[in-house]
């Protein structure tokens, strides 16, 4: 089965769904607590008048998978590709960074959650100065109201 709906961008294909928001450019698909997607940008801004710092990556790119299991355990994996950006004097690499996600709703307010970042353990500088810490793990509590 497999339907489309142009202005909205919405497929359905077998037990799946795809939904395209065009002003996020991300398509997700759904399936029992399985959501995976993925957006990829492509970026022709540039300022042509200063040094640069405001220029965008040529690519960016997300790809992730969630796994929700009865609205209480949640499972993430994230990855992130940027490509190298630069300007006058000074540059950044292409970043790739991979993490997961666990996390616990014990009720309405209260969710506990653990995190692992930069799996990968690559040196990523999403401003030229300033490198992201290598592999890293945190987690918390969350409280909502």
């Amino acid at each position: 089965l497999l339907k489309g709906i142009i202005d909205k961008c919405l497929f359905v294909i077998g037990e799946f769904t795809a939904v395209c928001a065009r002003k996020a450019d991300e398509v997700v698909a759904v399936n029992n607590g399985v959501a995976v997607g993925g957006q990829i940008r492509f970026n022709t801004y540039f300022s042509s008048g200063s040094d640069g710092i405001t220029q965008l990556p040529a690519c960016t790119a997300r790809f992730f998978a969630r796994y929700n299991w009865r609205r209480r355990i949640v499972a993430a994996a994230d990855l992130n590709y940027r490509s190298s950006v630069s300007g006058a004097g000074w540059s950044s690499p292409p970043v790739v960074a991979l993490s997961l996600e666990v996390g616990w709703t014990l009720s309405r307010s209260i969710r506990v959650y653990a995190k692992a970042g930069n799996l990968l353990n690559r040196d990523n500088r999403y401003v030229p100065v300033y490198g992201e810490p290598g592999f890293n793990i945190g987690g918390g509590i969350a409280l909502t109201y």
